[in-house]
């Protein structure tokens, strides 16, 4: 009696943890969208979702906070903003976003690279690997020679257009740092939702620096890619 006992509460056991599992993977495999592209082009800086809301969605990714404050990365759970100060804080959950791109972080091939590549070439260099239908989230990892990144101030109402707030942004260069690019691979057929192509954040290893990525050189770096192709939008904004 014991023993069936035992067994009915193992397999049970299995069957809850398989069902985790596969709800962990349901979860890790879904792209989340807050907003769209033209939402930020045209200067809806304010939205609704809380941080605390954005980790239900996932713990990798980029966006920016309400007022558009400083560029945002989501890294192991960790959710930073990168101000045009050059500092970098921790959000609470209760800060707000106009706009992220988040996924739960689930590597499907990891690979390193030894080279002096420049960013456009560390595109070509990804384009040869990820597949042209598929969104994938890609984390570079390692010691970088170079590392231009930018930052913005936060805006005030009437608010301007992307293009104008741009036209006053921070520009930072590091040399010889590490760090992780955090970003995502979008495909032309998302065109108007997002910004097709490449769009990477930079974080320094130490915390102290960081922001958009313009350019970098790579020095030693472990390359991963997570595929998806189940996407989520909330499109809802204040304004």
């Amino acid at each position: 009696m014991k023993f069936l006992l035992f067994l009915f509460l193992f397999v049970g056991c299995c069957e809850q943890d398989n069902l985790n599992s596969k709800i962990e993977h349901s979860k890790s495999d879904t792209f989340f969208q807050y907003a769209s592209k033209e939402d930020l082009l045209v200067g809806n800086f304010e939205g609704n979702l809380l941080i605390g809301g954005l980790k239900e969605k996932g713990d990798f990714g980029i966006g920016t906070i309400n007022n558009i404050d400083g560029e945002m990365l989501i890294l192991d759970n960790n959710f930073y903003s990168i101000k045009s100060s050059g500092d970098v804080i921790s959000l609470e959950d209760s800060v707000k976003i106009p706009y992220a791109n988040v996924k739960f972080f689930d590597a499907d091939t990891v690979f390193s690279l030894k080279n002096n590549m420049r960013l456009t070439k560390l595109h070509s260099y990804l384009s040869n690997v990820i597949p042209a239908n598929k969104i994938a989230a890609v984390k570079v990892e390692g010691s970088f020679k170079y590392i231009k990144s930018r930052s913005i101030d936060s805006q005030t109402k009437p608010y301007p257009p992307l293009s104008k707030v741009i036209e006053e942004q921070t520009v930072f260069e590091f040399e010889t740092t590490e760090g992780t690019i955090v970003g995502f691979y979008i495909p032309e057929y998302l065109e108007g939702l997002n910004f097709p192509g490449y769009h990477f954040h930079f974080l320094k290893k130490d915390l102290s620096g960081g922001g958009h990525l313009l350019d970098c050189v790579v020095d030693s770096v472990n390359i991963s890619l997570d595929y998806t192709s189940k996407l989520e939008f909330d499109l809802e904004l204040t304004n």
